[in-house]
């Protein structure tokens, strides 16, 4: 899963605003997310919104970027910390 998500990361670097990129990645993720709760889950979903946040700085006109990150904010506080987006938020921003 890991894999694909750095493929997509790849793809969306090449072809910015790439709908279909974006949509396959937050698949992964939900994927990932279901498969256990484990802190090495936890640890890489904490990745995942970092890199996407880091991606989303250099690319800020990015609606598709922009969207997957806040869809994976969503996901990690509803699986995390029971629905608030707000601890997730300054857990993984400071």
């Amino acid at each position: 899963m890991l894999h694909e998500i750095a493929v997509c990361g790849r793809v969306c670097d090449v072809y910015p605003k790439n709908y279909m990129a974006w949509t396959h990645r937050l698949a992964v993720v939900r994927k990932l997310g279901r498969a256990g709760k484990d802190a090495g889950r936890r640890q890489q979903l904490r990745e995942e919104l970092s890199r996407t946040r880091e991606w989303a700085e250099r690319h800020v006109s990015d609606h598709a970027g922009l969207h997957h990150l806040q869809s994976v904010l969503v996901l990690v506080s509803v699986w995390w910390v029971g629905g608030c987006v707000f601890a997730v938020f300054v857990d993984v921003f400071g």
